[in-house]
């Protein structure tokens, strides 16, 4: 059942990183956020994504079966967390800060 933590947190940690970074690539439209405290900053409520981390959760438990396979969704949702990053700094790296593919490709290798 650790396993099961850790892999849930990678998913809520990735999830809204990749989120945040889309949308600061404008990559995805304006969504509703909800700031559950004031004094946090990070404490936010996005309802639609909370949908879609509870079905993908009930998707991967039914997946997976059990705690020690679940144990392997933590890995797919750190590599995953670190290619689409990757690929969204690429994009970032060429429109916005107009560099040549030969510095793009140097700075993500």
């Amino acid at each position: 059942t650790l396993a099961a933590i850790i892999a849930s947190q990678a998913m809520i940690s990735g999830l809204f990183s990749l989120l945040t970074q889309a949308y600061a690539a404008r990559f995805v439209p304006k969504i509703l956020v909800l700031h559950t405290n004031p004094d946090h900053v990070g404490q936010v409520y996005i309802p639609e994504v909370n949908w879609a981390l509870c079905i993908a959760c009930l998707v991967i438990c039914v997946i997976f079966k059990t705690s020690a396979k679940l144990a392997g969704a933590y890995g797919i949702a750190v590599t995953s967390t670190f290619l689409i990053t990757t690929f969204l700094l690429a994009v970032v790296i060429r429109t916005v800060w107009r560099w040549n593919w030969f510095a793009t490709i140097a700075i993500i290798l």
